[in-house]
């Protein structure tokens, strides 16, 4: 994959903080566990692509 075309933990904690969106609310949009959410970012995860 890419790593150009990536989001870091970072940036999705700060895109969460914009949509005022708890760690819970992004896990169920995006059919994750709320410790996958928090895994990647903390940065013990990666993200990969789904197929």
């Amino acid at each position: 994959m890419d790593s150009r075309n990536l989001i870091s933990g970072d940036q999705s904690r700060a895109a969460r903080a914009l949509l005022n969106w708890s760690r819970v609310r992004l896990a169920a949009k995006a059919n994750l566990s709320e410790m996958t959410i928090s895994d990647f970012e903390n940065g013990y995860r990666e993200p990969r692509p789904h197929n």
